[in-house]
């Protein structure tokens, strides 16, 4: 089967584990030569792998498809809408039940609002792509995005823990107007062998 190249597979998990490992390690002990050894290893093993999957005829990551500006921007913006929402997620439930005291079996119907707007902006995102440019609905999105952050940013403890309702929503609405509109052009720019 297309990619199916068990020393990339490899490659691919020493870099994650390898910078992972090093972050963590940064972040709990400080600048080390460990940390240090650990982020050079892993970028290495990146350089090696990215030229691993330019020389493969039939490579697990097909590289030359950033080279279309349009499958680069919706694969960043992909990314960055999904760690937004992925780190949102956590740091909310940890605020309820850290922070405010919501119990872990309640905890889960304050956040139901966030994961409804997601829905709803999945469904809505296609309607909204037959009247106006994705690259308008994706921005609108991220701006979307950024103003639930911003919103969570300021809904502190003592603001009580229902303050975190209308940021979830306006944040999960904005992330999945950006990850349904990418995601299609994703699979529509890639070959079709390759975008399953």
């Amino acid at each position: 089967p297309p990619g199916d190249d068990g020393v990339s597979v490899l490659q691919l998990l020493a870099v994650v584990f390898g910078a992972t490992f090093a972050m963590k390690h940064l972040a709990e002990h400080g600048p080390s030569w460990l940390s240090a050894f650990f982020f050079v290893a892993a970028w290495a093993v990146c350089d090696r792998f990215m030229a691993r999957q330019r020389a493969l005829p039939d490579p697990l990551i097909d590289l030359s498809l950033f080279r279309s500006s349009a499958f680069a921007i919706a694969v960043g913006a992909n990314a960055c809408a999904l760690f937004a929402w992925v780190g949102a997620s956590l740091l909310v439930a940890q605020h309820l039940q850290l922070g405010s005291a919501v119990s872990p079996m309640s905890a889960p119907r304050r956040a139901l609002p966030g994961a409804r707007a997601c829905v709803a902006g999945c469904l809505a995102a296609p309607r909204l792509a037959r009247r106006w440019w994705n690259g308008r609905i994706v921005t609108v999105g991220l701006v979307m995005a950024a103003i639930g952050l911003a919103l969570l940013a300021t809904s502190g403890s003592g603001t009580g823990p229902m303050s975190v309702v209308p940021a979830t929503m306006v944040l999960g609405f904005g992330v999945s107007l950006v990850v349904t509109l990418s995601t299609d052009v994703i699979l529509t720019l890639a070959p079709a062998r390759k975008a399953g």
